[in-house]
């Protein structure tokens, strides 16, 4: 038998290029309940916009609210800081839009792959030519 699932505790820490020297992120790997559940929130506001005028802003405002979701509850530790305007210096609350909208850009983009990553299963080439998928092979000659 092999375990088919993941514990709440399991986490992947990864250095961030985008904010050195040591900036981090520790991301907790979700349970497939709760990618369908992101998945499902945005198919909801694809499949509910009436006309096709409004679909765009409705696709991206899901969009948004499942980053959101997975920068709030995915997120369970780092070290990346925000110096106020009085030049305090405090940790940033991942889990509140206020913190993510200071956010540098290239930091949370290079945030999100990683949760992409970490979450998301793409098949290697090498895997793909052992099942016969390769997008390379040609196809069977008849006789």
């Amino acid at each position: 038998m092999a375990l088919a699932t993941t514990a709440s505790t399991e986490t992947v820490r990864k250095d961030l290029k985008t904010c050195p020297p040591d900036g981090y992120v520790v991301i907790r790997r979700q349970t497939y309940g709760e990618k369908l559940n992101n998945n499902q929130s945005t198919m909801k506001l694809t499949a509910g916009a009436k006309k096709q005028q409004g679909l765009e802003g409705e696709v991206a405002l899901a969009d948004k609210n499942v980053t959101l979701w997975q920068f709030r509850n995915l997120i369970v530790d780092h070290n990346l800081e925000h110096r106020e305007p009085n030049g305090d210096v405090r940790l940033l609350n991942l889990g509140a839009l206020s913190d993510i909208n200071l956010l540098r850009g290239d930091i949370g983009e290079e945030i999100a792959t990683y949760i992409d990553e970490l979450n998301n299963f793409e098949p290697t080439d090498e895997e793909d030519d052992a099942q016969g998928n390769s997008s390379g092979a040609s196809a069977p000659s008849s006789s």
